[in-house]
């Protein structure tokens, strides 16, 4: 009997577990190449297993396959073709649900596919040029970020295997870590529907192993309370801490940490919005993971792909966790402040100091590579770097002056003699001439002296001279 048969509802898939199918996931999040390749050769297994792959899978491999090539071995038109082929296969796949003439833009926008993408496959299959490869590589990596978001992120919650008994509560960090966010962000927003579907399921799984009953018998802050010790408890494991130190992006969305707009006229994230984190950064702290979650924000700041307004709140995060990794270092000096000072910190409980060789590793890679909104976080993160005043004063200027010249265009900053330094202060230095001592010297232009008299080569063969005579040449025979 077939499997649909036996098991309604099961479909056969090309990976041999859900922990296979997110070792994928995790890769592609992880965002290195090394990652990417990792990513690229399972799926390659499963294209051998089952050919006829689902679309996300499909265009993922598609994008990944075109992203590896490596530069030395092709021509740059050669990679230009390649790259322009896969993002019309993409296209054709993933976004597009229909080939009649005419709706093939309407059904890719319907997608919230960017427009210009939709113009790029336009001109690959109809002008006489291609676009560079560098737009064309930007298309592909777009590509590959709505795919994770359209295929990846959505299946995560669903993907399951089918009389599997997991241990160990049944869950990975990352997906306890997205339960336990989704859980506060509802506690925040007032929302009574706690969470449905997959995630319910295995929240009922935790909730049930402790108290012996359904979530929706407890209130929020218990189930809330229930999810701090499972992390807890999963990141004891040094495994775990590993696969949150390379995914703890996962926090740095729109729909988490960054799904908020600072107070009007300010530059701060909302007091209510921002402590409904701190358990969870306790509990990071604890582990020795507000580095990479630092790191994280860093990159994101740094991300042009993104919205202005996402990467300004990604920096004023870096901001409120250095303000209260500083008021936990010196809490001495909290005594002196006014209690709303106080109150616009965050309040760690964790006892962990960050150490300090990594908080300098990650000042240098920010002075390294600075971009415009590092100055929401500079005073704080020297300051907690132990940095004085006139240190973070001159820093700053340095960064503004080094900012502003990346920033200079010619079209919109013309130079004039006004940007000339000032030229009438300069004094005058004598200039003293000397000529140089000129004595005349016979030099010989020549070796050869002008013949006149032709006389004594009268009989002497062509190319003999009057002194190669046959008395004292026995072998010239004349």
């Amino acid at each position: 009997m077939a499997l649909s048969q036996k098991h309604s509802g099961k479909v056969f898939v090309p990976w041999f577990s859900s922990l296979e199918w997110r070792k994928v996931y995790y890769s592609l999040h992880a965002g290195s190449e090394t990652d990417y390749s990792t990513a690229l050769r399972i799926l390659e297994i499963w294209k051998s297993r089952t050919p006829h792959l689902s679309a996300g899978l499909e265009g993922t491999l598609i994008v990944l396959q075109a992203l590896l090539l490596e530069d030395g071995e092709l021509a740059e038109t050669q990679i230009s073709q390649i790259y322009a082929l896969s993002i019309m296969r993409f296209l054709n796949l993933c976004a597009a649900n229909t080939d009649r003439q005419g709706a093939f833009t309407r059904s890719v926008e319907k997608h919230d596919i960017p427009k210009w993408l939709i113009d790029i496959r336009h001109d690959v299959a109809h002008a006489h040029k291609l676009p560079s490869k560098d737009i064309l590589k930007v298309g592909l990596q777009t590509a590959l970020r709505w795919l994770k978001e359209r295929y990846w992120e959505q299946q995560f919650e669903l993907v399951q295997d089918y009389e599997v008994y997991e241990e160990h509560f049944g869950l990975e960090i990352i997906e306890v870590i997205k339960l336990y966010a989704r859980l506060i962000l509802n506690i925040h927003n007032q929302n009574d529907e706690v969470l449905s579907g997959a995630y319910m399921n295995k929240l009922s799984n935790l909730v049930k192993r402790k108290y012996k009953v359904r979530p929706d018998q407890l209130d929020a802050n218990t189930i809330k309370s229930v999810l701090e010790e499972t992390i807890r408890q999963l990141l004891s494991d040094p495994n775990n801490q590993t696969a949150m130190e390379k995914n703890v992006e996962v926090l740095v969305s729109n729909d988490f940490m960054l799904g908020v707009m600072p107070e009007l006229d300010s530059t701060r994230i909302p007091s209510s919005f921002r402590d409904i984190w701190i358990d969870l950064l306790d509990i990071l702290n604890d582990y020795n993971l507000l580095i990479p979650l630092l790191g994280k924000l860093y990159q994101f700041t740094g991300d042009s792909l993104m919205s202005s307004p996402l990467r300004n709140v990604a920096s004023l995060w870096i901001d409120e966790i250095f303000k209260g990794l500083i008021s936990k270092k010196y809490v001495k000096k909290e005594e002196n402040m006014s209690e709303g000072e106080i109150e616009r910190k965050i309040k760690f409980k964790s006892l962990n100091q960050v150490p300090v060789e990594e908080v300098q590793t990650f000042e240098d890679m920010v002075l390294n590579s600075p971009n415009e909104y590092v100055f929401n976080y500079l005073e704080s993160m020297l300051c907690y770097g132990g940095k004085n005043e006139d240190y973070i004063e001159e820093t700053r200027k340095l960064l503004s002056k080094l900012l502003s010249k990346q920033n200079m265009s010619w079209d919109n900053s013309l130079a004039t003699v006004d940007d000339l330094p000032e030229i009438d202060d300069v004094p005058e230095v004598p200039v003293i001439k000397t000529e140089p001592p000129v004595e005349e010297i016979e030099v010989a232009t020549t070796r050869w002296t002008l013949l006149t008299d032709t006389k004594e080569f009268r009989g002497c063969p062509l190319g003999v001279l009057p002194h190669q005579h046959g008395d004292s040449n026995p072998v010239l025979l004349f």
